[in-house]
């Protein structure tokens, strides 16, 4: 997936880029009615990768890219990892502390949920330049 910025901020290896989203509006209104006060326009900034090459400078115009893989190894790891260990935990719970408590493996469930939650943090906190999306090119 492709999107277009403006970088606003340079570090060494990574821009902070500003992203302008278009939301469709309610009801038809193309976004210049009277009682539209942001043309349903909205701003997010996010940091990315980019190559010393590009020669970047503030206000530029660039294309960022998501990688695919990337992207779904993230969605992957933040959504269904916690699922799954909920899963596994609620079942061992009842395993290792051998009753058939329902509140036991629930909670013990729930443990595996926060466990999921801890580690993508901890993962992400330690690869977070490694993670980021990068500038594909500059627009003139």
């Amino acid at each position: 997936m492709n999107e277009i910025g403006i970088v606003i901020e340079l570090q060494e290896a990574k821009a902070l880029v500003c992203i302008e989203d278009n939301i469709p509006a309610e009801g038809g209104c193309n976004g210049n009615c009277v009682s539209c006060t942001n043309n349903h326009k909205t701003k997010r900034n996010i940091w990315v990768k980019y190559n010393k090459d590009l020669d970047l400078h503030l206000t530029d115009k660039v294309e960022i890219y998501y990688s695919t893989g990337k992207t779904l190894k993230a969605a992957f790891m933040i959504l269904i990892l916690p699922l799954l260990l909920f899963f596994l935990f609620y079942n061992l719970g009842g395993l290792i502390f051998k009753v058939d408590n329902d509140l036991v493996s629930g909670l013990c469930g729930l443990g595996g949920i926060a466990f999921g939650f801890l580690f993508n943090y901890i993962l992400f906190r330690f690869k977070k330049n490694t993670q980021l999306p990068e500038i594909s090119r500059k627009i003139n």
